[in-house]
Order: structure tokens, then C-alpha cells, then sequence
């Protein structure tokens, strides 16, 4: 199953155009350049900005995404508007009052959004695999958990065959199957 997957994720990132490319291959970096401001202008650790970025991001575009983490820096209230589930706001205020970091990644619990939280928060060194609903159309699959593991083994594989991160394949092949980049 996995060479098969491989496969497909190999046919998108060869049909990369050069933007979508350039854009996928810095696509992490930049977004940990996202949750380096907020920690900055909200005086909070950098760990709690990709935190609550992660934590937001579940159904979310990437521009609301980062929307809705500046609202709920500014105001860490349960009522705060976003654009998520009311849970992942709770996650995000639950990680804005953690003391620890070791605590995110019990906090946000699911496999993706953890996965999210490291490649932004470790972006130059990461080996995980954000598999979102694009990567599962990547491959032709339905998103189910029995299928996450052979999707990040792929895509883990790939990246080491291109000499590449494998978020850093992911985002590339995002961009291609989702039609641009955010």
C-alpha cells in the first residue's frame, strides 16, 4: 500500500508548478514566522503561538486560522468568534494557561493537530506529517484513521527519497491538489 501512495504523492509533487513549489517548500517556515509575531506582540512563549494556531486550525482556512489566533491571544474567552469547533477554542485557551509546554501536545490530543503544532513550532527539523483531508485526497483516500499511518509513512518516505522534510512534500503536494496556496 505504501509504494502505492508514494506513488501518487510522488505524480503531484512533480507536477508542482515553480510557485506552488517555492511556496509548499516555505510554507512551514513561514508560518512559524506567523506564531513568532504573535508571540511577540501577545508577550506569550513561541510554543503557546503555534499552540493556539494548531489548536484553531481543525475545518479552518489558513487566513481565518491566523484570524482567529490573534482574537483569542487578545481575548482568551470561550465566547471569543472563530471559526472552529468550540472545543478547539477551549484547547486553545487551555494551551494559553498551561505552564509547560510538554502540555500542547495532551492538550490538542488528535494526531493532525499535533502533527500541525511540531512542523510549525519545529519547521528546520520536523519529520511529521500534517495528514489533513488534503493529504487523504492526495491519495485517493477516505480520511479514516486506520489510514494515517501508511499516508505519513509515504509521504516520510518521499521526502527522504527528495531529500526534503516531509512537511515540507506535504505542503507542496497540498498546494497541488487543493489548487494554490493560502
Amino acid at each position: 500500500m505504501v509504494e502505492e501512495l508514494k506513488q501518487k504523492i510522488r505524480k503531484h509533487y512533480d507536477s508542482a508548478d515553480v510557485q506552488t513549489l517555492n511556496q509548499g517548500l516555505t510554507w512551514y517556515h513561514r508560518a512559524y514566522n506567523e506564531a513568532v509575531l504573535l508571540s511577540q506582540v501577545f508577550e506569550v512563549p513561541l510554543w503557546k503561538a503555534c499552540g493556539v494556531i494548531s489548536a484553531l486550525s481543525p475545518r479552518n482556512k489558513w487566513a481565518r486560522n491566523l484570524s482567529d489566533a490573534w482574537d483569542i491571544l487578545e481575548t482568551p474567552k470561550l465566547t471569543t468568534k472563530t471559526c472552529t469547533f468550540k472545543s478547539q477554542r477551549q484547547k486553545a485557551i487551555d494551551i494559553i494557561n498551561a505552564k509547560e509546554e510538554n502540555e500542547v501536545l495532551k492538550i490538542l490530543g488528535g494526531t493532525k493537530t499535533k502533527h500541525f503544532y511540531t512542523n510549525i513550532l519545529r519547521y528546520d527539523t520536523s519529520d511529521c506529517v500534517t495528514v489533513d483531508v488534503w493529504a487523504y485526497r492526495s491519495v485517493n483516500l477516505e480520511p479514516k484513521n486506520k489510514f494515517y499511518k501508511p499516508i505519513e509513512t509515504a509521504y516520510q518516505q518521499v521526502a527522504s527519497e527528495l531529500g526534503l522534510l516531509p512537511h515540507q512534500v506535504q505542503a507542496v503536494v497540498w498546494g497541488v491538489v487543493r489548487g494554490g496556496l493560502a
